[in-house]
């Protein structure tokens, strides 16, 4: 990719033990291309992601009139996700979508203008006492968790690693089967955009429309709220 516990989606194929060495920004393929007719869509979807919500997270919700609060009126934090082996290497990252019916596909069917953005991040490895330090929050969203427990060890979302983006445009000309592909520096420059070969590489194999359903992975470090039921 229940929506606040989604399982959640990966955009990639494999887990790898092997940390990419840290880089400041996404570098495409020689091969890979930055369609002009498609930058701006790019661009603009880095530039509006944030109000969308990450996928996995939950904000507070008040309790019914005339009964004890129960755990899920505390929301959920985000957890950082390890990416897999391919283009993505092992970056952690976030995933954001312009609609949270993402969480629940195939039931629920994707617009044209549908967007979803991978915010990326190098996978640092940290000392346990140096991880799960973030508190939950009490009101709104929870603060994201930043750490994830690997096979190997604790990692930490470090330097930020650029963008990929995923917008569908249904029957625009030049796209691959209505979707188009890209990537964003952390300087905001796009660096790739339309049918970007290392993305379409992955996603024709996709069971979703280019989208790959909701995949588990390992579990993450969880915060329960202060006075919450277990």
């Amino acid at each position: 990719m229940s929506i606040s516990r989604l399982g959640l989606v990966l955009l990639t194929a494999c887990t790898s033990s092997t940390l990419a060495p840290p880089v400041s920004a996404i570098e495409p393929a020689p091969s890979e291309l930055r369609d002009e007719r498609f930058v701006a869509e790019i661009a603009n979807a880095a530039a509006s992601y944030k109000p969308w919500g990450r996928i996995d997270e939950r904000p507070n919700i008040a309790p019914g009139l005339c009964r004890m609060p129960r755990r899920e009126d505390y929301g959920m934090a985000s957890h950082v996700r390890q990416s897999k082996e391919g283009p993505h290497g092992t970056k952690l990252y976030y995933l954001w979508a312009s609609n949270r019916a993402y969480g629940i596909l195939p039931k629920v069917p994707l617009e044209d203008g549908f967007t979803i953005v991978k915010e990326s991040f190098a996978a640092t490895p940290v000392a346990p006492a140096s991880a799960g330090t973030e508190r939950i929050q009490l009101e709104g969203v929870p603060s994201p968790i930043r750490w994830l427990e690997t096979d190997h060890g604790k990692l930490f979302a470090g330097a930020p690693m650029g963008l990929y983006v995923m917008k569908k445009l249904g029957t625009t000309e030049g796209t691959d089967e209505g979707w188009i592909y890209g990537t964003v520096a952390p300087t905001g420059e796009v660096t790739s955009a339309g049918r970007v070969e290392s993305c379409m590489g992955c996603h024709e194999a996709a069971t979703h429309g280019r989208l790959f359903g909701l995949q588990p992975t390992k579990q993450l470090v969880d915060v329960a709220p202060p006075g919450a039921p277990s």
